[in-house]
C-alpha cells in the first residue's frame, strides 16, 4: 500500500522546492533525508545570474530545510543533478565557478567539501566513477535541460569529435573523453543513418545512467535541425562500456530508459512499455 506525504509548503513563502531528475538517488540510504533544491521564482528560464540553494529535507519533519550550499549550474528539468553518492553521507551537485562548470562533493556530517573540475551527471553505485557531458551544448540544443552561463565551443559543429561522454575518476578529478558525438553516430544502423543524411541535423547526448553493477551505461543520442520544431522520437538509445566507452545501438524513439538489472533495461515507446536485453552482455 502506498501513500503520499507533503514535506514542504514553500510556495506560500515564495519558495519553490524540487529534486533533481527522476532517476537520481535523492534519498539517503535510510530513506529519511532528501537532497533538494530551492529557489524564489518560477515561470521563466534561468539566466546566468540566478542561483539556487541546495539543501536537505528530513521527511520526518514538516517543512524541514537545512541549506548545505548553492548552485549557479541548474535547470528546471534536472536541477543541479544533486544526488547522494552511494551509501554514504556525501552529496554531489553541479555548480559554476567563473567560466567553468564543476561538481561539489559535500559530506553532510563533517562539512568537508571537495571540488571536481567537471560537472557530473551519473555516479556508479560504489561512488568511484562519474559520467559528464557538455551542459552548454545541452542547453543550446534542448533548453530546460542544460545550464546557462557558458557558451558552447562546439555550437557550430553538427557532430563534434572532441565532445561527448566524459568518464571522470571521482577520487582524482581526472576525466577522459570515452565516446565522442562523432563516434556515437557510427553506432546507428546504416539503414537508419541514411535518411538522416538528407537533413542538417545537430547531435547531442543526454540521460546518462549507470547499470547497477557500474560496468555499463545507457545514453540518449538526440538530433534536431536548429531553430525548428522537433519531436521526442528524434533520438536513439545506446548502451556502452564503462571503461572503454564502446557503445552500441539499443533502440530508437524510446523514452525514460532505466536499468532493471545489470543486463536488462525498461523503456517506453509510443506503443507501449518494453523490457530490452542489453546487447553488450
Amino acid at each position: 500500500m502506498w501513500s503520499i506525504k507533503k514535506i514542504t509548503h514553500g510556495t506560500e513563502q515564495n519558495q519553490y522546492h524540487w529534486h533533481s531528475y527522476y532517476d537520481l538517488p535523492v534519498f539517503n540510504a535510510a530513506s529519511q533525508l532528501v537532497v533538494a533544491q530551492r529557489v524564489n521564482f518560477a515561470n521563466r528560464r534561468p539566466v546566468p545570474e540566478d542561483k539556487i540553494e541546495i539543501g536537505i529535507i528530513d521527511v520526518r519533519q514538516m517543512d524541514s530545510w537545512e541549506k548545505i550550499g548553492e548552485s549557479r549550474a541548474w535547470s528546471w528539468q534536472q536541477g543541479a543533478m544533486a544526488q547522494w553518492v552511494a551509501n554514504t553521507n556525501t552529496i554531489i551537485w553541479n555548480d559554476r565557478v567563473d567560466n567553468q562548470f564543476i561538481a561539489r562533493r559535500h559530506n553532510i556530517v563533517t562539512g568537508q567539501q571537495t571540488i571536481i573540475p567537471y560537472p557530473i551527471y551519473a555516479v556508479t553505485a560504489d561512488g568511484s566513477v562519474g559520467l559528464s557531458l557538455n551542459f552548454s551544448r545541452l542547453n543550446g540544443m534542448r533548453p530546460g535541460y542544460g545550464y546557462a552561463g557558458i557558451s558552447d565551443a562546439s555550437a557550430l559543429q553538427r557532430r563534434p569529435a572532441d565532445d561527448g561522454i566524459w568518464r571522470v575518476d571521482l577520487s582524482t578529478g581526472v576525466a577522459k573523453l570515452i565516446a565522442s558525438i562523432a563516434d556515437l553516430y557510427t553506432t546507428i544502423p546504416l539503414w537508419q543513418r541514411l535518411p538522416l543524411a538528407a537533413h542538417r541535423y545537430f547531435y547531442w547526448v543526454n540521460h546518462l545512467k549507470f547499470s547497477p553493477d557500474g560496468t555499463r551505461f545507457t545514453v540518449k543520442y538526440r538530433f534536431r535541425v536548429l531553430n525548428r520544431s522537433w519531436r521526442e522520437q528524434q533520438s536513439f538509445s545506446l548502451t556502452g562500456e564503462n571503461t572503454t566507452g564502446r557503445c552500441q545501438y539499443l533502440v530508437d524513439a524510446a523514452s525514460h530508459v532505466l536499468w532493471k538489472n545489470s543486463s536488462q533495461l525498461y523503456l517506453w515507446r509510443k506503443d507501449g512499455f518494453y523490457l530490452y536485453q542489453d546487447g553488450g552482455r
